[in-house]
């Protein structure tokens, strides 16, 4: 859907699922680095945060963005946004017993919001796009 969209608004959308993103084969191959290619290459990064954590995304593409200056747009699942606002508004910490993955995510949307002070939107998928996530 997001590709759909920004392709009617004339932009070409970079994403791995769909192969869309730099692939450089040269000398000591990491994916580290076609990461930081693509994003060098773009003129805005959407972020989205789902349902899991992803490590390159966090760590290597996000600082990138920073370092670079590159504009950027931060989008989480509604219903993955309002479980992280709900343990934040309950508890002090994150409970150990979580999932390991939704530690993750909810330690990444509080980096995002208090330290680098970044917007997160959260968003919705049509109940014709729930079926396919």
């Amino acid at each position: 859907m997001f590709e759909k969209v920004a392709n009617e608004m004339g932009f070409m959308p970079f994403n791995y699922l769909s192969g869309n993103i730099y692939y450089h084969n040269y000398g000591q191959n990491k994916w580290v680095d076609n990461s930081k290619s693509t994003v060098n290459d773009v003129d805005i990064l959407v972020f989205v945060i789902n349902e899991s954590h992803g490590e390159i995304t966090w760590k290597t593409e996000y600082n990138e963005a920073i370092t670079t200056g590159k504009n950027f747009i931060v989008m989480c699942l509604r219903e993955t946004y309002e479980h992280y606002r709900y343990i934040k508004n309950k508890f002090i910490k994150i409970p150990d017993e979580l999932p390991e993955n939704d530690k993750l995510i909810f330690k990444q949307i509080d980096f995002l919001e208090s330290m680098h002070q970044t917007t997160v939107v959260p968003f919705e998928l049509r109940a014709s796009l729930k079926s396919q996530y």
